[in-house]
C-alpha cells in the first residue's frame, strides 16, 4: 500500500488511500503516539497559515466532532497537527489535496457499484481539475487550483457542439474546452482567457495532453454511438418506403417515370 508522510511542527500524518495516520511528537499536547483514521469518517479539512506570532495548523473534522477555531483551540485537538513555517504549510496543502482525492476515488469506486458492473467510468486527472466521461455525459470537477473554486459540473454527451484541445507551450500550460448548446465559454484562443472558463481543464504535462487525447477520442465515439442508431433508423425507413413505390409499380398502380422520381427523392439523387 502506498504511503505518504507530512511532518508538522509536533507531529505528522501519514496518508494513504484508505487511511489518515495522525503521529504525535513530544510537544503534541496528547503526548507521543498515533491514532489512525478512516478516510470516509472524514467528513472536512481546516487548513490555516501561520502568520506573525501564531501558527498555522491542519484539522481533520470527523463524523460527530466539532471544529476548534483558532490555533490556541487547535493546538489542544487530537486530530490537528501545528504547522510552523511556509515549508510545512506547502507540504499540508499537498496532503489536504490528497486526501481529498482519496475521498472522491473513494465516492467514484462506490458509485459504480451501485450502477452495476455494466457501467463505465473513465477518469482523467488534470492540473486544476478531474474529467469523468460516462457513455452519456460528462462531469468536470474542480479542485482548489481552478479560478471558478471547488465544485462540479454536469453535462450530456448530446449537448457537446466541440471539444478544443490544446498542448502545452514553452510557458503556458494546456487545455481541454468543452462547447455546448447553451454554453457560456470564452471562445478567446488566449490560454490565460479559456483557463477562466467553466468549461475548461488546464493540462500541465505531456502524459495530461495525451490522456485527455484519450478522452476527447473516447466522448467523440460515445457521441457516434448515441447518433448512430438516428442515422440506421433514418436509412431503413427509407428502404422501406422505396419497397413500397417498387411494389405500387409491379401492380401497375404507378408508372416506371413515377417509380424513378420517387427513388431519386428517397435517395436524395
Amino acid at each position: 500500500m502506498s504511503e505518504q508522510m507530512f511532518e508538522g511542527w509536533n507531529g505528522a500524518i501519514v496518508v494513504t488511500p484508505e487511511t489518515v495516520k495522525i503521529i504525535y511528537g513530544n510537544r503534541h499536547s496528547k503526548g507521543e503516539g498515533e491514532k489512525e483514521i478512516i478516510l470516509e469518517s472524514i467528513q472536512s479539512i481546516e487548513l490555516k497559515k501561520p502568520r506573525f506570532l501564531a501558527q498555522g495548523y491542519i484539522q481533520l473534522i470527523l463524523e460527530g466532532s466539532k471544529k476548534k477555531k483558532g490555533a490556541l483551540a487547535a493546538m489542544g485537538d487530537e486530530h490537528s497537527i501545528m504547522i510552523n513555517d511556509e515549508a510545512q504549510y506547502k507540504q499540508f496543502e499537498q496532503a489536504k489535496a490528497l486526501i481529498e482525492s482519496f475521498q472522491h476515488e473513494q465516492k467514484l469506486v462506490s458509485e459504480q457499484n451501485e450502477k452495476g458492473e455494466g457501467w463505465r467510468e473513465d477518469v482523467f486527472e488534470g492540473k486544476n481539475g478531474t474529467l469523468i466521461v460516462t457513455p452519456e455525459a460528462i462531469k468536470i470537477i474542480y479542485n482548489w487550483l481552478h479560478r471558478r473554486g471547488r465544485g462540479e459540473k454536469t453535462i450530456s454527451i448530446r449537448s457537446i457542439s466541440s471539444i478544443q484541445l490544446k498542448k502545452m507551450g514553452k510557458i503556458t500550460v494546456g487545455y481541454i474546452q468543452f462547447t455546448f448548446q447553451g454554453s457560456l465559454e470564452n471562445q478567446s484562443r488566449s490560454t490565460f482567457n479559456a483557463l477562466d472558463d467553466q468549461n475548461t481543464i488546464s493540462i500541465a504535462n505531456d502524459a495530461q495532453f495525451e490522456d485527455f487525447k484519450r478522452a476527447k477520442a473516447l466522448i467523440e465515439s460515445y457521441q457516434n454511438q448515441l447518433y448512430a442508431p438516428q442515422i440506421q433508423s433514418s436509412s431503413t425507413s427509407g428502404a422501406d418506403e422505396l419497397k413500397k413505390y417498387k411494389e405500387l409499380l409491379d401492380d401497375g398502380i404507378i408508372s416506371e417515370e413515377e417509380f424513378n422520381a420517387k427513388k431519386k427523392q428517397i435517395l436524395g439523387i
